[in-house]
């Protein structure tokens, strides 16, 4: 999601947050994973580059992650698109063996 937004190689990891989160299923968490780190870049001006995530698919899905970053600056990264929200238009999450496979619209 950030590399759409802007050129994520040009973000150091200055500042770190931590997001921990809950939803009923894989898909909502996934969106709410989303738009939780949007809703801090639009209201704080955070871009982030480095992710540590763990989540855990079981019982109520739930993620605890560590994301790096810092202050948007136009002047030094690249902004390539804005983004506006995450959507729940074929939204999935699902599992194919050993892999998670997972689709999200976001609105630009």
């Amino acid at each position: 999601m950030y590399d759409a937004m802007v050129d994520v190689s040009t973000v150091e990891p200055t500042s770190e947050r931590r997001v921990s989160l809950s939803a009923p299923s894989l898909d909502l968490l996934l969106h709410k994973w989303l738009s939780e780190l949007l809703f801090i870049t639009d209201v704080e001006g955070l871009v982030f580059s480095e992710f540590a995530v763990e989540v855990d698919p079981w019982g109520e899905p739930s993620v605890d992650a560590r994301v790096r970053g810092e202050p948007l600056d136009p002047r030094r990264h690249r902004i390539k698109t804005g983004l506006k929200a995450v959507t729940y238009h074929d939204l999935s999450v699902r599992r194919e063996g050993e892999t998670w496979v997972a689709r999200v619209t976001i609105d630009v």
